[in-house]
């Protein structure tokens, strides 16, 4: 419904190239079981079995999925994905820790993009105030980001001051 009202108003609805698999894995019950899924994922993506993966590995295994549409990253896309988790300079493979916070990061967008979507759908004004109650569930979804960021700013604070009074 929100791409046909994007289209009808000129507008392009936004969609990711992964969101059919975050579409997929937003089917989990809790916490753990959405761990287990991404590290089920990264099984099965991580072609040579060496524990991490790099972008040409997860574009391989992401067309060998059976999704519609089906999945086809770019570069630009790996970037845009893994801007949110530390790799350093050199760094071009991802491990199954890191992979999850990629996952469960683009799974949190995937979310936010949805809330938009139907709030594009139902308007704010919508039947028993489905509007109002999206708003504010995408507010707090925002709220909680920035209180995720400030504490990992204060833990980065926090680990800059150990080094350099030369604790680990």
């Amino acid at each position: 419904k929100a791409q046909a009202k994007a289209k009808e108003e000129g507008r392009t609805p936004v969609i990711y190239a992964i969101d059919p698999l975050l579409a997929a894995l937003a089917h989990f019950d809790t916490s753990q079981d959405l761990t287990k899924r991404i590290h089920l994922l990264f099984k099965v993506l991580d072609a040579d079995e060496s524990g991490e993966m790099s972008f040409k590995e997860l574009q391989m295994g992401l067309k060998k999925l059976k999704v519609t549409p089906p999945i086809v990253i770019s570069r630009d896309d790996w970037d845009t994905m893994t801007k949110h988790v530390k790799l350093s300079e050199n760094q071009t493979e991802v491990d199954v820790n890191k992979f999850e916070r990629i996952m469960r990061c683009q799974l949190k967008l995937y979310v936010q993009r949805q809330l938009a979507n139907s709030m594009e759908v139902v308007g704010m004004d919508g039947p028993n105030q489905i509007g109002t109650i999206l708003f504010v569930l995408k507010i707090l979804t925002v709220g909680v980001d920035d209180m995720n960021l400030y504490v990992e700013q204060l833990q980065e604070r926090e680990s800059e001051r150990d080094t350099e009074k030369g604790r680990p």
